[in-house]
């Protein structure tokens, strides 16, 4: 084996680990709103079904966890920088081949026809071992209801011990290393319609999220005072929202947690993030259904960008303010050309 060889493999080996780690995690996140094993079963959460079924038998709803497992997956990929992914890839056969066939190529790195599905296939069977190996005396109770009932209080520092356990494989600066995000925000300048009922048409300037290149594609406006404000000050917010201003009218049911780690500031949401289309009452068909999301960014890189973008947004209006609109109530475009990286803009303005 080439030195390179093993040293893809080798990052790739603890990429995955770490994957299956963090999808071990969310589905032990998944309690009895989401299982789907009945309300009299000594199961507590989704990764406990899981679990039982590799132990035991499949049932006729296998296919809705491995659909689950897979979307879970497949949002941990969503995450990681290209160079992890590719690691990962370039250890399926479709990715060997590839590679066997084009590793002399000099633009092969643009080229690379990445297939997530391959790689959610390659390490599908890594989690699933997991789930047969694990000793839980709550599928071992639902397998074996003649066992004694495991006991709540030992029970609960199980679940605590077997996270904590888990966290201590991936060195932590490993973990800083692929899920490092960059972040961006680009502005689009639309026809906005309400707007273009007045005889004085004004064009509305949209704000965009990109990460790593690509859209964070949500239907909904950015919060921008909010989002400025979450650069300073940890949070839960509403950072994608309505039009109106309040992201309830949206359906935005947690909107985004916002951690601070020294520099580093992290993002912990669900996609979509609005309930919308999902009957009133059932959030919990809504959280099974969407994805989790975490980001990780540098803070200095955020507010480049922010400033970047306020520069942009100075030069688009170029003192013609009243010919723009904003598209979130409650904000001007005045407002915007005012905004202090500094400081939270909603508390400079005594909000």
């Amino acid at each position: 084996m080439r030195i390179e060889e093993y040293i893809v493999r080798r990052w790739a080996s603890r990429v995955e680990r770490l994957i299956v780690i963090q999808t071990k995690r969310h589905l032990r996140q998944l309690g009895r709103a989401s299982m789907l094993s009945g309300d009299d079963t000594p199961l507590r959460n989704v990764w406990d079904e899981i679990c039982a079924q590799t132990q035991g038998e499949e049932s006729t709803l296998w296919g809705a966890y491995e659909d689950l497992i897979d979307r879970v997956l497949l949002a941990r990929l969503g995450e990681l920088e290209r160079a992890a992914v590719l690691a990962l890839w370039l250890q399926t056969e479709t990715g060997f081949d590839w590679l066997f066939d084009h590793h002399e190529d000099g633009d092969a790195l643009e080229q690379t026809p990445v297939d997530l599905d391959a790689v959610v296939d390659h390490i599908r069977p890594s989690l699933l071992r997991e789930a047969a190996d694990e000793d839980n005396e709550r599928v071992t109770q639902y397998l074996d209801p003649w066992e004694d009932e495991p006991d709540s209080g030992d029970d609960d520092n199980e679940i605590e011990g077997d996270a904590s356990g888990d966290a201590e494989d991936v060195d932590a600066s490993e973990f800083r290393l692929v899920a490092a995000n960059h972040f961006d925000l680009r502005l689009t300048v639309v026809d906005n319609p309400e707007a273009q009922k007045s005889p004085n048409g004004k064009l509305c300037l949209n704000t965009e999220i990109w990460v790593d290149g690509r859209h964070l594609d949500e239907p909904h406006p950015i919060d921008l005072p909010l989002l400025l404000k979450s650069l300073h000050v940890e949070g839960v917010y509403d950072i994608f929202t309505c039009s109106c201003g309040e992201s309830g009218c949206a359906r935005i049911v947690e909107g985004v947690s916002v951690t601070h780690d020294g520099d580093a500031i992290h993002w912990q949401f669900r996609r979509p993030q609005s309930a919308d289309g999902f009957p009133v009452g059932a959030l919990s068909a809504w959280r099974l259904a969407s994805l989790p999301v975490s980001l990780s960014f540098g803070k200095g890189q955020m507010l480049a960008a922010f400033g970047a973008y306020l520069n942009r947004v100075r030069e688009t209006v170029d003192g013609r303010a009243k010919e723009f609109s904003w598209p979130v109530v409650g904000v001007t475009v005045p407002d915007v050309l005012k905004m202090d990286l500094t400081n939270p803009w909603r508390e400079r303005s005594g909000d």
